[in-house]
């Protein structure tokens, strides 16, 4: 990777999560996502949802599972597969089922 690009990331929107679901796709939707944590979570867009203390990008991505796969479940989602591919790194792969409701979760 260049280091001179700048870090992109995908924001959906709500008419894009919209056309999608038009779309009447037949089949489950699984999504696959491959994560990477910093040493330190960054609450800073968020800080309502900050931790007392600081937690690894990893320990506040597990608190996010937590409180949302019974979401995802309760649509028909779930959790398919988990996996650290690189113990020594903090990077994961996760793929999950979406359920028929159109919840989207990161799965870590």
């Amino acid at each position: 990777m260049n280091t001179n690009e700048p870090t992109r990331y995908m924001e959906p929107t709500q008419a894009a999560g919209r056309a999608f679901m038009m779309r009447q796709i037949k089949g489950s939707v699984v999504m696959l996502n491959l994560l990477r944590f910093r040493e330190t979570a960054d609450y800073s867009a968020t800080p309502e949802l900050a931790s007392e203390g600081a937690i690894s990008g990893a320990a506040a991505f597990q608190r996010y599972i937590e409180h949302t796969l019974p979401y995802l479940r309760e649509t028909g989602g779930d959790l398919i597969l988990r996996r650290r591919r690189w113990p020594s790194r903090k990077e994961e792969g996760v793929a999950g089922r979406v359920g028929g409701g159109g919840v989207s979760a990161r799965l870590k």
